[in-house]
């Protein structure tokens, strides 16, 4: 019987270390494209395929191993909004389970006073791995002392601490193609509502994003509205001010649409670009961030960088983005074989 190609096989022909074929074959976002995709040809050129068998095995000595010899990965919340992890939590730990570790929540309300005494207790409790939560409070810088025990990824850019692996949306890309696929749906004047302080969380991308996708048009685009909690009088203003046919904003921008008179989508289309799946939005269009698969992927990021050895703030810190998804709900017009019609269409 012939042998069977082994990982080692693979490395010893791609010039790599094992554990890069490793992460390749297994999609990790730590190995370069190019990479990932030469490996892959080359697996399945010499006729790789995975030993279920050893699968097994590991899978069965995950199970077994005691609790106290599992690793641990924290993740550090934000005190002054301990539910922002709460519909996306059970996933990872559970993604961390399965990846042989435990993962323990930690709160942080204050990072300049409180920073490094938890990092004493991680370090006490022999954690590595550090996931950072998105934060509420994006003004506030993190000490950049006692870091060089651990490894961190954070997702988005609101942990400001300069040197860590960020795990983000893609949130210019994704309302360039927001506004693209309104204009899809025979839309012209669109104008977006996003509050200064949601837009500082991502570095002000949000409304980069809606700029540059009027770029190549001579009609400039309509003035980004920055108030989150505006009167009906300058929110009339700004829509008929400027003919807005359809408003990019925030799922609770909608009611208030509507309370100032707006029939949706008949007089005014709406999307948000915040679509994450809850009862909130349900029916509305929007840019699906997917937030549960972002924060797997942090995870596996997390372990990737274990894996490596990585530690402390890093000279040239990588950024893994993930672009999101658009939904087509009942908000906006939809499109079936190319005649604009209103209501949803299933995709």
């Amino acid at each position: 019987m012939n042998r069977r190609i082994t990982l080692k096989d693979i490395a010893a022909k791609a010039e790599v270390t094992v554990a890069c074929v490793s992460l390749a074959l297994r999609d990790s976002p730590q190995i370069a494209a190019a990479t990932k995709v030469r490996i892959r040809d080359l697996a399945e050129k010499l006729g790789y395929r995975p030993d279920p068998a050893l699968a097994a095995l590991a899978a069965y000595r995950s199970r077994v191993q005691p609790d106290h010899f599992r690793s641990v990965m924290a993740c550090i919340i934000d005190g002054k909004s301990q539910d922002s992890l709460k519909t996306t939590w059970p996933s990872v730990a559970a993604r961390a389970r399965e990846l042989g570790y435990d993962a323990q929540k930690f709160v942080l309300s204050d990072p300049v006073n409180e920073w490094q005494s938890l990092l004493r207790v991680l370090r006490s409790r022999g954690v590595r791995g550090v996931l950072l939560a998105p934060r509420m409070r994006y003004d506030e810088i993190f000490p950049e002392a006692a870091c060089d025990a651990f490894c961190f990824v954070t997702i988005g850019y609101s942990v400001r601490l300069d040197g860590i692996h960020r795990v983000s949306t893609n949130q210019y890309l994704d309302m360039l193609r927001h506004v693209g696929e309104l204009k899809e749906l025979g839309y012209h004047r669109i104008g977006l509502w996003v509050p200064a302080s949601a837009d500082g969380r991502v570095n002000q991308q949000f409304s980069a994003g809606y700029l540059a996708a009027f770029l190549p048009n001579d009609v400039p685009p309509a003035p980004i509205f920055h108030d989150d909690a505006p009167s009906q009088r300058a929110l009339r203003a700004w829509l008929r001010g400027h003919k807005i046919d359809a408003v990019i904003g925030l799922p609770q921008h909608l009611p208030l649409l509507r309370a100032a008179g707006f029939t949706i989508p008949e007089k005014l289309g709406f999307s948000t670009f915040n679509w994450h799946g809850g009862k909130e939005v349900k029916g509305m269009s929007g840019m699906n961030y997917r937030p549960t698969h972002l924060v797997v992927n942090a995870v596996d990021v997390l372990h990737a960088a274990l894996l490596n050895n990585h530690h402390g703030l890093l000279q040239d810190a990588p950024l893994t983005v993930f672009n999101a998804r658009m939904v087509h709900g009942k908000t906006t017009r939809s499109l079936v074989r190319g005649k604009r019609v209103m209501g949803q269409i299933d995709r």
